[in-house]
């Protein structure tokens, strides 16, 4: 039988013993990391396993200096850990700030949340100078708290009070959490309230949102109350959306907002009941600059149910007069020019429209779109063929019960599509006709009637032509060999240097092989393409190239002889009238197809990358095609700007036209139709300003002053100069030039017509300029009207008195005295 001796008196517990131990194991450890970890270990089995609080009593101090000793490896551990300690026996006010601030240095991501409770332990445990200590540190930018601290306190704390704002709303200033929120900014509890507000609003906690405004209100926040009103304007937006706004959405219990008062009246006109005082109100409240335009447009849905299109259509044009300050305002100019296409019947206003719409949204236009589907795609069939696919498919989608009534213009579009499929077959572009051949379809589905059932059967037959002519593409070794050269590390690419110089050895040892030709258009075009997406000028010189390319297969005879028994071939049940028929086609659409890109690249830019902008125009106006397309294409240019320049005019907004017209004019420099368009609204600014202002002249000079400065290049191209009309020989029609010059000429004699009158009534009128000058300006005048004698003017008046008014500027320019013929 054992006898267990009895324990001496000096010898200290077992739990200590061990702890001791583990210290001295912990000292013989080489590596800084493991020794650190076998500390914390040997103080938290002491910590759980000592027998009374003496013992933690005893070993306070080498406690407290063992954690601090760990906290330069393990800081995050420690800080936790001292927590610990410091319930059990305290501990020195220095240590726990050694220790919290290496945690400031190097905190742990994963633990982050159980050590910040650890360390509000601390700081309630410790002196009151510990808290300010650390959280003055934070907010002094010392180097020692690192980004990352600062970045894992805010997310956790805001998430923390966010939370539990209850228990934190009113908590008093010493509280751990919101001091070091103050520390880290904003340093104002107001603020963080609105901060928090934010947070709830945007997680659609409406309640939440508003009580946490109204109490960083009462606790001083400036920014409050305009938040406040923010989030109840954001809330009524969204009421309107659903379908109703109800009325207590509206009021307020201080001032309503401007735009509270807006929404009311739009959804008034929804509902098709009076919006007269909801309009009053919201322009009484004084509405602010990025809300005018809104005000504006439901001002004019207002005039409209109450049947008065003339105020409407001034509001609309109002609306697209207007700075856009939100990209949302595009959606509501947009919708202005719907409005006012449907007004006035203008189908080229309301197609432009309809693309602002589809260029923002996408498939989605129709959801932004104040008109109903069939009106905005019935005028877009009319003015902008080419936007109808892309919007009929969206429309059909959404029509739902009224599918039918979309079926005539769907099926228009279809077909249409399907045609430019099939073309962009036989041109081995399938990456583009299997995108055609899917949007056809599309369109095509759920409508009915015979030509609908022949159109679905002609995209099964292009669909059988795309597989068949891509499989075949490969039929010549040659080709084999180029196609495996367009393949990179197992992906294959539109182009590559080794594929192109393949073809163009081809091309460059046969006189004409209009396969490898045909490739190698395809391949320089893509490279093309490839460069202007990322906006490098290399990227004209292989634009160049490439309708150099194209333009040889598309006078090459044997190509397109190629074609048509390559699709014979492929379609053994078309007939050779059928072949003939898509093969024609094809050739004939093919400059087309290739230069629209380049006139959609030049609308696309504009003048904010002017030059970007004049090169596209170069490779058109230069492009190696027939002339009747090159115009067709530079045409195309033109018609969007014209529309709205005429549109501007009509509406006697004469310097805003000459500014549209002059945007384009600096982009393509040699288009006579542009200069026509600048004369027009000059002439049509002068006309207008004659009949109805007694003092016409003082307007009208600057006017024509601005237009001769700007058609004077034109004129220099084609020798309508003053000085080259002087002198017969030096008259010419520059090649460069694009348009008619006889009808250039012709205006250009009324432009010069009222350059004269205009100067000749000036100084009539004026007594007081002095003789010299005054002789001058005769002299001028009666230059302008000789040439516009000398240009042939209209015989219908008051042109039909320009001899008389030359008569009388040569006599008053020689002795500055005379009658004044009736035109004065």
């Amino acid at each position: 039988m054992r006898i267990r001796r009895p324990q001496d008196a000096d010898e200290p517990p077992p739990a200590e013993r061990a702890f001791h131990e583990a210290l001295r194991h912990a000292d013989l450890a080489p590596d800084p990391a493991a020794r650190a970890r076998v500390l914390l270990d040997a103080i938290g089995a002491f910590l759980e396993h000592a027998s009374s609080g003496g013992e933690i009593s005893r070993n306070r101090l080498l406690l407290q200096s063992r954690v601090s000793d760990a906290a330069t490896v393990f800081p995050a551990d420690a800080v936790r850990l001292l927590a610990r300690v410091v319930q059990e026996c305290g501990a020195n006010e220095g240590v726990m700030r050694t220790v919290l601030r290496e945690w400031l240095r190097r905190p742990d991501a994963e633990s982050f949340v159980p050590t910040w409770g650890a360390a509000v332990d601390l700081f309630e445990a410790g002196p009151a100078g510990l808290n300010a200590s650390i959280t003055g540190a934070v907010r002094a930018k010392d180097p020692d708290v690192s980004p990352e601290f600062r970045r894992l306190a805010t997310e956790h704390l805001t998430d923390l009070v966010d939370t539990h704002f209850d228990q934190y709303e009113f908590s008093g200033p010493s509280s751990p959490t919101w001091q070091m929120l103050y520390a880290l900014g904003p340093s104002a509890r107001a603020d963080w309230f609105c901060l928090l507000g934010d947070r709830a609003a945007q997680r659609g906690d409406y309640t939440a949102a508003v009580h946490r405004y109204e109490v960083a209100d009462r606790f001083g926040g400036a920014q409050a109350k305009l938040r406040l009103t923010r989030l109840k304007d954001v809330s009524a937006y969204r009421a309107l959306l659903r379908g109703g706004l109800p009325t207590d959405q509206v009021k307020d219990t201080g001032a309503t907002s401007a735009y509270r008062h807006l929404l009311a009246a739009a959804s008034a006109v929804l509902r098709g009941t009076p919006a007269g005082v909801a309009l009053s109100n919201a322009t009484r409240v004084k509405p602010e600059p990025w809300i005018q335009p809104a005000v504006l447009f439901v001002t004019a849905l207002v005039r409209l149910k109450d049947g008065n299109p003339k105020t409407a259509r001034e509001k609309l044009r109002q609306v697209l007069d207007a700075p856009a300050i939100a990209p949302t305002d595009h959606d509501l100019a947009a919708n202005a020019r719907l409005l006012l296409g449907a007004l006035d019947g203008d189908d080229d206003l309301l197609a432009a429209g309809a693309r602002t719409l589809l260029d923002r949204h996408g498939q989605g236009w129709l959801e932004h779109a104040v008109l109903e589907p069939l009106t905005v795609l019935t005028a877009v069939s009319r003015g902008a063929p080419a936007l109808l696919p892309e919007l009929a498919v969206a429309a059909r989608r959404e029509a739902g019960d009224a599918t039918n009534r979309l079926d005539p213009l769907c099926v228009a579009a279809a077909r249409g599509v399907l045609a430019k499929a099939a073309r962009a077959a036989l041109l081995s572009r399938f990456d583009e006709s299997r995108p055609l051949l899917a949007q056809g379809r599309l369109l095509l589905e759920g409508t009915t009637g015979e030509e609908a059932d022949q159109l679905r059967d002609k995209a099964v037959r292009i669909g059988e032509i795309i597989e068949r002519l891509d499989s075949a593409a490969l039929e010549r070794p040659l080709d084999r060999l180029a196609f495996a050269a367009l393949r990179r590390d197992g992906v294959t690419y539109p182009w590559t240097p080794r594929a192109v110089h393949v073809w163009q050895e081809r091309d460059a040892e046969s006189d004409s092989d209009p396969r490898s030709l045909h490739h190698l258009a395809i391949a320089q075009h893509a490279r093309a393409y490839e460069l202007e997406l990322g906006g490098d000028d290399a990227a004209f010189g292989h634009w160049e190239q490439a309708l150099r390319y194209w333009s040889r297969l598309h006078r090459d005879a044997n190509f397109w002889d190629m074609m048509r028994a390559h699709l014979t071939a492929m379609m053994p049940d078309a007939t050779p009238a059928e072949v003939a028929l898509a093969i024609d086609e094809a050739r004939t659409e093919l400059p087309s197809h290739l230069l629209d890109p380049h006139v959609a690249r030049v609308k696309q830019l504009g003048t904010k990358q002017l030059p970007r902008a004049q090169a596209h125009v170069e490779l058109i106006r230069a492009a190696p095609f027939p002339p009747e397309d090159v115009a067709r294409a530079r045409g195309k240019l033109l018609r969007d700007v014209g529309g709205q320049v005429r549109r501007l005019a009509r509406e006697g907004r004469f310097d805003q036209a000459l500014d549209e017209a002059g945007a384009w004019m600096r982009i393509d420099v040699a288009n006579i139709p542009l200069a026509e368009l600048a004369l027009d609204v000059g002439i049509d600014a002068v006309e207008a300003a004659h009949q109805r202002e007694k003092e016409w002249t003082a307007h009208c000079r600057p006017v024509l002053d601005r237009v001769g400065s700007m058609v004077e290049p034109i004129r220099g191209l084609l020798g309508l100069t003053a000085r080259q009309l002087a002198n017969p020989a030096t008259r010419r029609l520059d090649p460069a030039a694009e348009g008619d010059p006889q009808v250039f000429a012709g205006k250009l004699a009324r432009y010069e017509f009222w350059a004269g009158a205009c100067l000749l009534v000036s100084a009539a009128e004026d007594n007081g300029l002095d003789p010299d000058f005054r002789r001058t300006v005769f002299r001028s005048a009666a230059a302008h009207l000789t040439i516009a004698v000398t240009l042939r003017l209209p015989t219908i008046a008051p042109y039909n008195q320009a001899r008389a008014l030359l008569v009388n500027a040569q006599k008053w320019e020689r002795s500055l005295q005379g009658p004044v013929v009736g035109f004065f």
